[in-house]
């Protein structure tokens, strides 16, 4: 294992996820906005993994919209694009 990823049948495989997450507050000067970031889990089991996007997105004062299990950042920023879109209706 190195730097966090481990070879499978000749494929590099990576421990990150992206996780996407919404931040938003009622009594808050803070604009409500979907972010998405790319953490490190220690864990292949997808429920550790889902514990590990649920706690990134608590510390960022967020709420887990949606969890990518490939280390695809495209992929990550397309979802939160759409995610954006449909919750706060910016076009």
């Amino acid at each position: 294992m190195q730097d966090g990823n481990k070879v499978e049948n000749n494929r590099l495989i990576s421990n990150a996820i992206w996780v996407i997450y919404f931040v938003g507050f009622d009594d808050s000067d803070m604009e409500p906005f979907v972010g998405f970031e790319r953490i490190e889990t220690s864990s292949s089991d997808a429920h550790q993994r889902q514990q590990d996007a649920q706690l990134a997105a608590l510390l960022r004062g967020g709420q887990v919209l949606a969890v990518v299990d490939e280390d695809d950042r495209e992929k990550a920023q397309a979802l939160a694009a759409a995610f954006e879109r449909e919750i706060l209706r910016t076009r």
